[in-house]
């Protein structure tokens, strides 16, 4: 389906007033409001035609997002309505992740290093692989020359 300048500048009027007037902007529900789908507005931003509208609808669309994960942000801050739900928003619309990583140094800052004896390493390989530790194992042992 072609649009025509007409219907941009209509959408474009009505998605700067329901950003400016909606707490939790949220794309798929304004769409289904004015009868279209929520691409349509990522369309009109890559657009060939029209492109003096192509900011506007970039720049509507980025105060959407923020209004929107600013909301979320809030009521996680003000611990309102279901904290769950707010997170899994959060993740899902606005790329947040949990996170949680553990640094392990040696002494003195310097890397940690293993010392393992008693066992080549292809015994070491089929007991790991049997315990299902990994997938496979990279020998970064030097071969000697005979």
């Amino acid at each position: 389906m072609k649009y025509n300048r007409a219907f941009k500048l209509d959408l474009l009027e009505k998605f700067t007033t329901y950003i400016d007037t909606t707490e939790f902007p949220f794309l798929s529900k304004f769409a289904t409001q004015e009868n279209t789908y929520h691409q349509i507005l990522y369309d009109f931003v890559d657009s060939k035609k029209d492109l003096d509208l192509c900011p506007q609808f970039s720049t509507l669309l980025k105060k959407a997002k923020d209004k929107s994960e600013s909301y979320l942000i809030t009521r996680l801050d003000l611990n309102k309505g279901n904290c769950a739900s707010n997170m899994f928003l959060l993740k899902a619309m606005h790329q947040f992740r949990d996170n949680s990583s553990i640094e392990i140094t040696g002494k003195d800052g310097k890397p940690v290093t293993f010392e393992l004896t008693g066992k080549s390493i292809n015994e070491l390989q089929d007991t790991m692989l049997r315990a299902g530790k990994l997938n496979k194992i990279r020998n970064t042992t030097k071969n000697k020359a005979k």
